[in-house]
């Protein structure tokens, strides 16, 4: 298949699809006029990569886990599931960032005033006050 076709099949860009080739994560053939030609497993492969960068996988983490989902066996597996398991921590450990961020703007659009300065904290220079944020958020409602 030819790349409209896997881009079309997989809802990923040509231009993604050129880059995980060029990185060497994706094969295809080159035919006599220039055509990248694909075969049909390309379509898993494809959306394998995708959805390994969309969780944050470096480059070199997704060809090492493409090289075990096909059977290659010259990686070292438990060095594969060491990384994995370091990136699922990481992205615990961003998951509680945000989760205390939601918090946190929350109780501000939850309280009385908005943005309400420490007492005895002077405003810069010409700096007026605005209206609080919820109070605003009010408003045009």
């Amino acid at each position: 298949m030819i790349i409209g076709e896997l881009s079309a099949r997989t809802g990923i860009s040509a231009r993604s699809l050129r880059y995980y080739e060029k990185i060497g994560l994706l094969d295809a053939e080159r035919g006599d006029n220039g055509y990248r030609y694909y075969a049909e497993d390309a379509v898993d492969v494809a959306q394998t990569i995708r959805s390994m960068f969309d969780l944050g996988f470096p480059a070199d983490m997704v060809r090492t886990a493409l090289h075990c989902v096909a059977g290659r066996h010259e990686v070292d597996g438990d060095a594969v599931r060491t990384r994995v398991e370091q990136m699922r921590d990481d992205i615990a450990a961003r998951i509680a960032e945000l989760t205390a961020t939601h918090a946190t703007l929350t109780e501000f659009l939850d309280g009385p005033d908005g943005c309400v300065p420490d007492e005895g904290v002077e405003p810069p220079t010409g700096f007026e006050p605005a209206t609080s944020l919820l109070q605003v958020r009010r408003s045009t409602n």
